[in-house]
């Protein structure tokens, strides 16, 4: 079972300002960031029954956060440092169910703007069968800093 976190407003928001410390969120989902370099980040998760839907698979929501979060890793970590950024928009095809396995999300930085960034994210199975891919749309809302936004 996942553990509780204390999600308040100020808790949520201490643990993003604070560099040594993982989102709340990312804990949550028990994301880890396994590769980061520039334009690219490879993302797990163990098998989770708490992010399950009524059949037993993934919930679709879960495979999107996983999507979301690789996309948003590899646009931010840039050549010269990192950026902020939100995402635009994003599009997802999910193309299997999957249930009790372990999920790695492979994203990849297509295009780079001076204020938008498009990644292409695949999310496979412990098999390495492609489970979902996605395409996202970032928007750069920060200046380039040596510091990563936050860990995970």
């Amino acid at each position: 079972m996942a553990k509780r976190l204390d999600l308040s407003i100020e808790t949520a928001g201490e643990t993003m300002n604070n560099q040594n410390r993982t989102p709340g969120f990312f804990e949550l989902c028990q994301l880890q960031t396994e590769i980061l370099k520039p334009g690219y980040c490879r993302m797990t998760c163990p098998p989770q029954a708490e992010f399950m839907n009524f059949a037993g698979y993934y919930h679709g929501g879960f495979l999107f956060t996983l999507i979301d979060s690789a996309a948003g890793r590899a646009a931010c970590c840039l050549n010269e440092g990192y950026r902020t950024l939100v995402t635009q928009s994003a599009s997802i095809y999910y193309c299997r169910p999957c249930r009790d396995s372990s999920l790695r999300a492979e994203a990849r930085c297509v295009h780079r703007g001076r204020t938008t960034a498009l990644v292409t994210v695949e999310v496979f199975d412990d098999q390495d069968r492609l489970v979902s891919k996605g395409e996202v749309s970032c928007f750069y809302t920060g200046e380039l800093s040596d510091q990563m936004p936050y860990k995970s």
